[in-house]
C-alpha cells in the first residue's frame, strides 16, 4: 500500500482520506472555521500517532530501544503529541460548553496552552 505520493512539486505528501473530500469554499463562518480546526487537529493527531505507532515503536525496537538514536530521529514527538491532545481537548470543551447562540471563544484555549508552554519550557 502506498502511504506516500510525489507532488507536482516533487515534494512527497501523506495521501488523503477519501472520505474527506476538498470542496473549496468562498467564505466561511467563524463556527465552519473552529469546526475545521477541530478536524484538522484531530487529523493530525491520528498522523501522530501512526509515525509513533508505525514508525518509532517499530524503530526502537531494532534499535534496541537505544534512546540516543531515537531522539535523533524522532526528537520530541511526544511533547508534540501531548499538546496536540491537551489542545484538542480544549478546543473540543469549549465549542461543547458554549451555547448553542454563542460563539466558542476559542482563544482562551490557545493562552492557556501557551501559559503552561512557558512554565513547561522557561521556567
Amino acid at each position: 500500500m502506498d502511504m506516500f505520493y510525489q507532488d507536482d512539486d516533487g515534494g512527497s505528501a501523506a495521501l488523503q482520506d477519501d472520505a474527506d473530500p476538498v470542496v473549496p469554499r468562498t467564505s466561511l463562518t467563524y463556527e465552519e472555521v473552529v469546526k475545521d480546526l477541530i478536524h484538522d487537529e484531530k487529523q493530525y493527531l491520528r498522523d501522530l500517532h501512526m509515525i509513533i505507532k508505525v514508525f518509532r515503536e517499530e524503530i526502537a525496537k531494532l534499535v534496541n530501544n537505544d534512546t540516543k538514536e531515537l531522539d535523533a530521529m524522532f526528537s520530541n514527538i511526544m511533547d508534540i503529541y501531548e499538546l496536540t491532545v491537551t489542545l484538542l481537548g480544549s478546543l473540543e470543551d469549549v465549542v461543547e460548553i458554549s451555547e448553542e447562540k454563542q460563539v466558542p471563544a476559542i482563544g482562551s484555549c490557545f493562552e492557556e496552552l501557551a501559559e503552561v508552554m512557558a512554565y513547561k519550557y522557561f521556567p
